[in-house]
């Protein structure tokens, strides 16, 4: 196994923003892109941006009947591979 880092996000990011200049007409100022989610790691080998997930319920009261609000939790997932290439992620430390 190799423990060179990808740039796959980097590689994904940049041809999007090329796209993105391609299709706007017109002269602009303030372009940005960035991803969402996106996660700094101060140690180790870590997929830069982790999906989230949601989820919604609605509990019920003692009647039986469903309360008014909805119950909204998230939670977000670490990667243990690179989404893009497949290439396995180091833990701390720099070790598969």
């Amino acid at each position: 196994m190799t423990t060179e880092k990808c740039n796959c996000f980097d590689d994904v990011l940049n041809r999007a923003q090329a796209k993105f200049k391609e299709e706007i007409k017109g002269p602009i100022t303030d372009f940005n892109v960035e991803w969402m989610n996106y996660a700094y790691f101060f140690s180790g080998d870590y997929c830069p941006v982790n999906p989230k997930l949601e989820v919604s319920y609605r509990e019920q009261k003692r009647n039986g009947e469903p309360k008014a609000n909805l119950t909204k939790k998230q939670v977000r997932i670490l990667c243990s591979y690179c989404p893009m290439c497949g290439r396995e992620l180091a833990q701390k430390g720099g070790e598969a």
